[in-house]
């Protein structure tokens, strides 16, 4: 499936919150880090995770009890070989229904990549014991249209910064600073240029 500018954003507007057996509750987000992320893996003797749900497939809706059925085969192709925490990923913007998830530890990218196209998810988190997690296109062809909205505004910048043609006099003569977006472990962060 194509990946949009809005199915993207949609995706980085989202928070993915696991359920632990301690009542407490992990927050993932599409990009970025965690010590929450890292000491629950540590706690689990973990290095991976990934974060995948069944419901609406290729992001088109369902019914919500073809959506729980899917689910149930999700946790039992799952279940009894891998460790998993039940979840759900919540729209911040209220426009998409909730969807109930599963966090998946020690699992490998390939093995999230596969049970993801099982059943036909457009992406899935995937974090790792450096205490960061980021957001994966099934089809790895689409990987770069998973961009966040800031990076994206970045680079939409940089382009018309290089477009326009300053002299030497005319940067001399300014105070202007050329902020890059440079994605560091999945941080976007500011530089001057």
């Amino acid at each position: 499936m194509k990946i949009t500018e809005e199915l993207s954003n949609a995706y980085y507007a989202t928070k993915y919150l696991v359920y632990r057996n301690d009542g407490k509750k992990l927050i993932l987000f599409a990009s970025g880090t965690s010590e929450d992320v890292k000491d629950f893996l540590e706690s689990h003797q973990a290095k991976t995770c990934a974060f995948i749900t069944a419901y609406n497939p290729e992001s088109k809706m369902l019914s919500n009890s073809e959506n729980l059925r899917r689910q149930m085969d999700l946790i039992c192709s799952v279940g009894g070989k891998l460790v998993f925490y039940p979840g759900e990923g919540i729209n911040d913007k209220g426009d998409w229904p909730a969807e109930k998830s599963i966090l998946i530890l020690d699992i490998s990218l390939e093995q999230a990549r596969e049970i993801a196209l099982k059943f036909e998810q457009t992406a899935f988190l995937f974090g790792d014991n450096l205490d960061k997690t980021e957001l994966i296109a099934t089809d790895a062809e689409e990987q770069n249209n998973l961009k966040h909205p800031l990076q994206r505004a970045g680079e939409e910048l940089d382009k018309i910064l290089d477009a326009t043609p300053f002299t030497e006099e005319d940067i001399s003569d300014s105070k202007q600073v050329r902020v890059n977006f440079i994605p560091r472990r999945n941080n976007i962060t500011t530089k001057p240029g």
